[in-house]
Formats: C-alpha cells, sequence, structure tokens
C-alpha cells in the first residue's frame, strides 16, 4: 500500500488530526484538527492537502508509524505551505531541508 492510500485510510477512521512537523506542532496540540483533503504519490514523493489550504510535499516518504490514535511519517525533505484562515490569509512556507518526522495525532489519542 502507498503512503498516500495508508494515509487515506487513517484519515478514514480518524476523520480529523493535529499535525507535528519536524520542528514542533502547528497551531496548538488536539486543538486545531484538520481534515484530510487530498493526497497522491508520484516520483517518491508524497503530497498532502488538509483543509484544502495546507499543503505539505514529503520527499521519499516512509509511513514509520500508523496506530489508531498517530500515523506518523518519515521523510529526507519537507515543504509546508500554507494560507492563513480567513478570506484574506496571508501566505507562508516552510523547507525543511534535513527532511524529520510529520505526524497526525487523532482527537483524544
Amino acid at each position: 500500500m502507498s503512503a498516500a492510500e495508508s494515509l487515506a485510510d487513517w484519515f478514514a477512521t480518524a476523520l480529523t488530526a493535529s499535525v507535528e512537523l519536524p520542528d514542533g506542532w502547528f497551531g496548538r496540540p488536539y486543538d486545531n484538527m484538520h481534515r484530510l483533503t487530498w493526497s497522491a504519490d508520484r516520483n517518491n514523493k508524497l503530497f498532502v492537502e488538509l483543509d484544502g489550504q495546507l499543503h505539505l510535499i514529503l520527499a521519499d516518504p516512509e509511513v514509520s508509524k500508523n496506530e489508531p490514535g498517530e500515523f506518523e511519517l518519515r521523510c529526507s525533505q519537507l515543504v509546508f505551505d500554507w494560507r492563513d484562515y480567513g478570506s484574506a490569509g496571508s501566505r507562508h512556507a516552510r523547507l525543511f531541508h534535513d527532511g524529520g518526522r510529520v505526524s497526525f495525532h487523532a482527537s483524544g489519542a
């Protein structure tokens, strides 16, 4: 099963999740909950879209944890692109050159 398929299966049960990036949580843990709106694998990359506006591109993704309360991916490089919530939200992007891990935590996990 591909990383995108595994992530989609996990979100089908979890429904929403907080996101933990290589440098810490995006927003407040277990308070900012996001829905998976799209994911795809292509050429050793995993593309993930949350809430239609948070985008992650993981190079060389590997599923390192797939449990009911937590799904974790390791990668060699990560791009995180997002726009603040609201109609005129500011745009942001972060590049994690050395990759690391991205974890999704289900509510109440």
